[in-house]
């Protein structure tokens, strides 16, 4: 077993230990992807420990617990089309593409949507959106919010033509 192997198995030995990690489905897409390949050259070495780490302009990858918890809460099925609002560096959408038939992922900041380009580029089921228009609400007074939410978030499903919204 390489190093690397090593060190992702003990870092899904630990996050089931603290119990986040429940299933051998999520177990199995955090094994197919590995961090190291989505976080900064210089944080190479902190891949596999359970904290965020630093992807440019304020935003982070999030710590593998929180990954793994939200692939656990969402309770994913093959025949799923997720919409993740909220692209960062990929590594969410990565892990979740092994678990599901689509990811399509939403960025508004153009240097995180082009590292996320970068990343996801060999992945056949990912669609990355950038700076897309219908995510800006305009503001409203409290009683007319929840007729615009909803009518953004069913512009969202039909986008991503899929069965989970997901938004980090």
């Amino acid at each position: 077993m390489s190093e690397i192997i090593k060190k992702r198995e003990i870092l899904l030995d630990y996050l089931e230990r603290k119990n986040y990690l429940k299933t051998s489905k999520v177990r199995d897409a955090m094994l197919a992807v590995d961090r190291r390949n989505f976080v900064r050259s210089s944080d190479k070495l902190l891949a596999y420990d359970d904290t965020p780490l630093q992807i440019g302009q304020g935003q982070t990858i999030s710590a593998p617990h929180m990954v793994v918890m939200m692939l656990e809460e969402l309770n994913l099925v093959r025949a799923d089309n997720l919409l993740e609002i909220g692209s960062g560096c990929g590594y969410h959408a990565a892990v979740a593409s092994k678990m599901v038939s689509k990811v399509t992922t939403i960025e508004r900041i153009p240097y995180i949507h082009e590292l996320a380009c970068e990343n996801l580029g060999g992945y056949e089921n990912i669609e990355i959106i950038n700076n897309l228009p219908i995510l800006a609400v305009p503001t409203c007074d409290e009683s007319d919010k929840t007729k615009k939410v909803p009518s953004v978030v069913n512009k969202l499903k039909t986008i991503a033509r899929g069965v989970v919204l997901f938004a980090k």
